[in-house]
């Protein structure tokens, strides 16, 4: 039986080599319109693990008020000085200890 955590390991890794030009770009370009961040990549909303241009489109969320909203991309750029930036620091700052 096969440790589920290498597979997961595998499958990032995978991803990030096929798909590393147009994660540089995209996090490039945000990098100058945003700033310096993080590219966050949700594998659950990506079939395969070959990037396709609906999963860089960046669509703001609606502000009509509603708190249930969230961020449904795959990919998403966060920057150094956004909330979730410092959580996801430490979150991986916990991971690495």
């Amino acid at each position: 039986m096969t440790n589920s955590s290498k597979v997961d390991t595998r499958r990032n890794k995978n991803f990030i080599i096929n798909n590393s030009t147009a994660l540089k770009e995209y996090a490039l370009g945000n990098k100058k319109n945003l700033g310096t961040g993080i590219i966050v990549i949700n594998l659950l909303l990506i079939e395969n693990d070959i990037l396709q241009e609906k999963h860089l489109d960046y669509q703001p969320l609606p502000s009509n008020g509603d708190r249930r909203s969230s961020l449904k991309q795959p990919i998403a750029y966060i920057p150094l000085t956004n909330f979730w930036f410092k959580i996801i620091r430490l979150k991986i700052k916990k991971n690495m200890i």
